[in-house]
């Protein structure tokens, strides 16, 4: 278990597991132990490309043309690049067409 709740007293321990358990369905140890991943700041091109359903290509012209916020990782021909998620959600908010009469 982690340190940090190993440290608190054995009762509170055992309240707060009952009440996750109860609510959550989960346990204590197992919350303690697992690694919370945060939210995506970047994707990868193969990420992006998932996550907004558009293409490499696309991206890759959207990119060039400075539409994208993007970040090469190496100055190798292949190095990676790296697209930021605010600025890819910017872009795709102002491609959106709506249809005739739909506003």
């Amino acid at each position: 278990m982690d340190n940090r709740i190993s440290q608190l007293p054995a009762h509170l321990i055992k309240a707060i597991d009952d009440v996750i358990a109860h609510h959550y369905r989960l346990d204590l140890e197992r919350i303690a132990h697992d690694k919370v991943k945060p939210p995506a700041r970047c994707f990868t091109v193969k990420e992006a490309e998932g996550y907004s359903g558009v293409s490499r290509y696309t991206l890759a012209r959207a990119a060039k043309a400075g539409k994208l916020q993007v970040y090469k990782l190496s100055n190798a021909k292949s190095g990676k690049v790296l697209i930021e998620k605010a600025s890819l959600d910017l872009w795709l908010d102002s491609c959106r067409q709506f249809p005739a009469g739909a506003r």
